[in-house]
């Protein structure tokens, strides 16, 4: 099993669309094959600091996942400032 760890920053003004994007993202994560968990959390201190957690039952599921088209579009969307 490997676990995934990212910290994402997100504007303000940019919170509300991020978390809808973020709620389709999560579910489809949790389909992809070899997800035993996968979370998004909001820091309750840091504010615009999402924490994503991730569980993989090999590094072999994990790099399949980041070949996936829902984390390529995810990426895509993620590499304008947000």
């Amino acid at each position: 099993m490997i676990i995934v760890t990212a910290k994402v920053q997100v504007t303000e003004e940019n919170q509300e669309a991020f978390r809808t994007l973020v709620a389709s993202f999560e579910n489809q994560i949790r389909q992809d094959e070899g997800c035993i968990s996968a979370q998004v959390f909001q820091d309750c201190e840091e504010k615009g600091t999402y924490l994503f957690y991730e569980k993989w039952a090999t590094q072999e599921d994990w790099q399949e996942h980041m070949q996936t088209s829902h984390v390529q579009e995810f990426l895509g969307r993620r590499s304008r400032p947000l």
